[in-house]
């Protein structure tokens, strides 16, 4: 599938299934949250029906990024991105995993 594309290109793929791994793992944890909030789990911080919409808002937006990330992987894989626009999103994703990256170290310390 992807053996006659671009070294960039490869590389991108890492790097973006990296970000997908984080995106999935943000999106469970917030799904967790949405629906303990829902039932109103014992432990759980009690919340405003305001509160549940924002978190239902914020899982929402996480399945958008996930597919959003998903058929740019799929534009990446087939090859049909601008060497220019692969080697910007080569910067954005290595910059955003970079970041992941400083976060999960951060929530470990």
């Amino acid at each position: 599938e992807e053996a006659a594309i671009s070294v960039e290109s490869r590389m991108c793929l890492d790097l973006l299934d990296k970000r997908i791994s984080v995106v999935r793992t943000e999106m469970s944890s917030r799904k967790q949250e949405l629906w303990a909030a829902k039932r109103g789990d014992p432990g759980t911080p009690s919340r405003t029906s305001a509160e549940i919409l924002e978190l239902e808002k914020d899982y929402r937006r996480s399945l958008k990024v996930e597919r959003s990330l998903k058929k740019l992987r799929l534009r990446l894989s087939a090859d049909v991105l601008p060497p220019d626009e692969v080697a910007e999103l080569h910067s954005v994703l290595e910059d955003q995993v970079l970041r992941d990256w400083i976060v999960q170290a951060s929530d470990n310390a």
